[in-house]
């Protein structure tokens, strides 16, 4: 599957494959109006919370934005976090996602959602870079 490249950036080791073939079958599918509590239970549901927002995506990519490492850093440098590290644990990150990213993303309404994921994208990984240093002195 050419996206799971793309999401990996590389290809997927046979264990990873096997693990996230599940997300295709009829029983992963969510309903477009499914609830928070039910989004939640999919999402934590074992495979990882990355990968499983992903597909969450994949199925109504205008309601439910891509969420990594990078995006996760941008919010929180834009918010003023003081932890700008996604969470460890697949039940923070998806607390995390849906009552803190849902709605930061929600600001950006009316803009294109892929272009706004792309920015916030680039700017968490440039923050995460030697050169993030370079915004955070301008702050001080």
């Amino acid at each position: 599957m050419e996206i799971t490249l793309w999401k990996n950036g590389t290809p997927l080791s046979p264990n990873k494959a096997k693990s996230i073939s599940q997300y295709s079958l009829p029983a992963e599918q969510i309903a477009s109006n499914t609830n928070t509590k039910a989004i939640a239970a999919y999402l934590n549901r074992s495979g990882g919370a990355i990968w499983r927002i992903f597909f969450l995506h994949l199925q109504n990519p205008s309601k439910y934005p891509i969420y990594d490492q990078h995006v996760h850093r941008a919010m929180a440098v834009v918010r003023g976090l003081p932890q700008r590290e996604i969470p460890t644990g697949n039940a923070a990150k998806v607390t995390t996602y849906l009552q803190e990213y849902l709605p930061f993303f929600s600001q950006f309404a009316g803009q294109p959602s892929r272009r706004v994921d792309r920015a916030l994208w680039a700017f968490g990984k440039f923050m995460k870079s030697g050169y993030g240093r370079l915004i955070d002195s301008v702050k001080a």
